[in-house]
């Protein structure tokens, strides 16, 4: 963590502000990060883990706002970029939705034919408190999105009465692509909050372009900002002022923050042969920005300033082909 306090360089490099946190606290939290990871690679304690709720096990009460972050916010960004209208039929594939497939219920009361969940750590899908969103969300759904009631699943057994007919439940990493069987085949490929936690970007941009038909679209929302303890600070930059070489061993089991920037996912979704467009939806502001980078690991004070300020970012990416679906602006 280079810079972090007044005076005597700190695991390299040279002190130019005044430093953004206590040095002990920020060490303590590596610390206490470094033990959950090492923690991760044995298996009882791993097993354990991934049988703890996590996003919507964690809430106590479905309430209007829980409905918009869950469920309403993600899937309007959806149906920006592939109107309502182009979704029927189509085949969709969610990467990384936890241990709720609400978006499935949703695109298939819309009318899509096929929805595919992929992910390493996805929970259990029909818990108390997943349901509990479901039967929610189905309530509001004909009118949010002016359908008719009986073209929403039934939520009370969702989504195990779809299982094999049109959901498809992948408990793979997306490093893994290759071994799921829709080379081609998708419509749309989609995340919210996924990118900044997967451990080989580079695959989940190549899974993209895998999965998609000539045509195809990607709408992944990326958040580039801190998670777990590394919310808790004043300047929400510290944590990329943790040295590259310490950082690694604090996420490698966990799926906790890969650190990579704006400019680096644009890179490599165009790797993957993907025509991309980009809107920022949040930014970092010039004081917090001004404040951290003396003190950032060389990878991020050697990264373009523009890339360094994307907060929150979506990224709309379209598979080279004949049009198989219509693709709307990202904005």
């Amino acid at each position: 963590m280079r810079a972090i306090v007044t005076g005597k360089t700190e695991l390299g490099g040279t002190h130019r502000k005044k430093g953004l946190a206590p040095r002990t606290q920020i060490l303590a939290d590596v610390a206490t990060e470094l033990a959950k990871n090492l923690g991760m690679m044995i298996p009882p304690i791993r097993a354990w883990r991934l049988r703890r709720p996590r996003t919507v096990g964690e809430l106590e009460e479905i309430t209007t706002e829980v409905m918009e972050e869950f469920a309403f916010a993600p899937f309007e960004m959806v149906t920006a970029c592939l109107p309502a209208a182009e979704l029927r039929g189509a085949t969709v594939v969610e990467i990384g939705p936890g241990d709720n497939v609400v978006l499935g219920l949703a695109l298939l009361a819309l009318g899509a034919g096929e929805y595919h969940a992929i992910d390493r750590f996805l929970g259990d899908v029909r818990s108390p408190r997943a349901q509990k969103l479901y039967t929610t969300v189905a309530r509001v759904l004909p009118e949010r999105m002016d359908v008719p009631a009986s073209a929403v699943p039934e939520a009370g057994n969702f989504p195990k009465v779809l299982l094999g007919s049109k959901v498809f439940l992948h408990r793979r990493g997306i490093e893994e692509f290759r071994s799921v069987p829709l080379a081609g085949k998708a419509d749309l490929v989609f995340s919210y909050g996924v990118g900044q936690s997967v451990a080989s970007a580079e695959a989940f941009a190549q899974a993209t372009a895998h999965f998609l038909k000539p045509g195809g679209s990607g709408v992944h929302a990326i958040q580039f900002g801190p998670m777990g303890p590394w919310t808790e600070y004043r300047n929400p930059l510290t944590f990329l002022t943790v040295p590259e070489s310490v950082w690694k061993w604090t996420s490698s089991h966990r799926g906790g923050a890969n650190r990579l920037r704006y400019h680096e996912f644009l890179a490599l979704f165009e790797k993957a042969g993907l025509i991309v467009e980009t809107e920022t939806l949040e930014e970092f502001t010039e004081e917090e920005h001004e404040e951290a980078w003396p003190h950032l690991d060389r990878r991020f004070s050697l990264a373009p300033r523009d890339s360094l300020r994307v907060r929150f970012a979506k990224f709309v990416c379209r598979k080279p082909g004949p049009e198989s679906r219509r693709t709307g602006s990202p904005s």
